[in-house]
């Protein structure tokens, strides 16, 4: 597989695994709780890492030209494959302007698709295995396209009613695959109702990355704890 596919580690993770792997992310770092800075930053990182900074801890008082800053200096420092902004909160204005900051940097930066301001990468979640690729990335043709690798499972019931999709864990049936979606599918029915599970095997996500590759996304992004035994 020639998509760049890094393994996000916690510093955890990082410390406790003998031997990192060759892609590796640094999803550690956050907003301090106690000061205008960021917590949790690496000491080392490989070349080649991607460093991620999340919000799991609110931006407000922050100052984003520090913050900019400070990833610059850590991305400099440790010959960085790039910047990745995975913020999940609403966007606020302190935020568009870390994004702004940060994308302006000279590194390659990814930012979370609600963010995403037009510039640098648009960091996007797992395609949902019961949609179709093409259609999932068409919103976003021509950027830049980051996106998440996970191994992702679908639930859908169709009653009288109508259709319900929810998210699952992967069934412990073999089912049948569907080359088209890249997934395993299991079919289930009963009176009145019937039920479709769809989800991802390793292999399905590594034919799924391939045409991801082939479709222009620049890189992907994982789990270490999901995808790093593998």
């Amino acid at each position: 597989m020639a998509l760049p596919v890094y393994l996000a580690m916690t510093a955890a993770d990082f410390s406790h695994s003998p031997v990192p792997p060759p892609r590796m992310a640094w999803m550690s770092c956050h907003f301090s709780p106690a000061g205008p800075g960021l917590s949790n930053l690496p000491e080392a990182l490989l070349p080649g890492s991607v460093l991620m900074l999340d919000d799991s801890l609110p931006l407000q008082g922050h100052d984003p030209a520090l913050v900019a800053a400070t990833l610059g200096d850590l991305a400099e420092r440790f010959s960085c494959a790039g910047i990745l902004l995975d913020f999940q909160r609403p966007p606020t204005e302190d935020a568009r302007q870390v994004v702004r900051r940060v994308t302006a940097l000279p590194w390659p930066v990814g930012v979370s698709w609600e963010h995403w301001q037009g510039s640098g990468g648009v960091f996007l979640p797992p395609p949902p295995p019961d949609c179709p690729l093409e259609r999932y990335l068409s919103p976003w043709r021509g950027q830049k396209i980051w996106l998440e690798a996970a191994l992702s499972a679908r639930r859908i019931e169709v009653t009288a009613q109508g259709a319900k999709a929810t998210e699952v864990w992967p069934p412990e049936g073999v089912g049948r695959r569907l080359p088209g979606l890249h997934c395993r599918i299991l079919q289930e029915a009963g009176p009145g109702w019937a039920a479709f599970t769809l989800w991802r095997e390793p292999e399905d996500l590594d034919t799924l990355l391939n045409e991801a590759e082939k479709r222009g996304v620049k890189m992907a992004l994982g789990l270490f704890q999901e995808l790093g035994e593998g």
